[in-house]
């Protein structure tokens, strides 16, 4: 409801700005009305973009597990991508509405934005923002992330939940055994992932949690998935037919 109530808001000062250009009797006035439109415009198609987005996952809560299908995107999920994309989406706006307005105030406001995604950028080139990596196999999941890394086996997963914070969607891992999550790992490993699972515990009330939106995937279909894994272990199969390259 939140979201509709901002879009209708953020689509009528668009559409206002939009009236409003068409009577304004100096370049000055034009240029301040571009800029309200060109703002309320980017926020009416990022909040419709969300609203599509819920419609989408309202329709695929119907979907049956057994119905779900692997793809390539989920089979090998990547926070950098969708963090590239995202961060060059937002520096292209900027840099687009710079060249368009004369407003000063929105000048600097394109600095701002400019500045905070290219830097974004160059962390992600550097190795400074985190990269990510969930990898699916027939065995189980494997997780890559900048300091730690480690492997879920399907038989160890006791349920997978899919609850929202915040607006926020994520999965909820119950394991059966937190010492086999650790076994394998490092002693350093094991205290920061202990550390890790402890916290969420305490907070999620699960000791493993994913958050798939920052993936680029469908959290509807990501949790329909998994559980498809979980309680038709025959379907793992096509995990073998499709095993991705393990990150180094």
């Amino acid at each position: 409801m939140g979201n509709w109530i901002a879009f209708l808001v953020s689509f009528a000062f668009a559409s206002t700005g939009i009236l409003l250009s068409f009577t304004a009797k100096s370049s000055v006035d034009r240029n301040n009305i571009f800029s309200f439109t060109l703002f309320f415009g980017f926020c009416t198609a990022v909040l419709g973009y969300f609203i599509f987005q819920k419609y989408l996952e309202d329709k695929r809560n119907a979907i049956p597990i057994t119905d779900v299908q692997l793809s390539s995107t989920v089979l090998r999920m990547n926070k950098g991508k969708v963090f590239f994309v995202s961060t060059l989406s937002t520096l292209c706006f900027a840099l687009i509405a710079y060249l368009a307005t004369f407003n000063p105030i929105f000048t600097y406001v394109c600095y701002g934005i400019s500045a905070l995604a290219a830097l974004m950028l160059v962390g992600l080139a550097v190795g400074f923002v985190a990269n990510d990596e969930v990898h699916f196999q027939a065995e189980g999941i494997h997780f890559r992330a900048r300091t730690i890394t480690f492997f879920l086996e399907w038989s160890n997963i006791y349920s997978v939940d899919l609850v929202e914070w915040n607006s926020n969607p994520f999965l909820l891992f119950q394991v059966l055994s937190q010492e086999n999550v650790l076994r394998d790992l490092g002693e350093k490993q094991q205290k920061k992932l202990a550390k890790i699972m402890a916290w969420n515990q305490g907070f999620f009330n699960a000791p493993l949690t994913l958050q798939p939106a920052v993936y680029g995937v469908s959290p509807v279909l990501l949790a329909k998935l998994i559980q498809k894994y979980i309680e038709f272990p025959e379907t793992r199969q096509e995990l073998k037919l499709n095993k991705p390259a393990l990150p180094g």
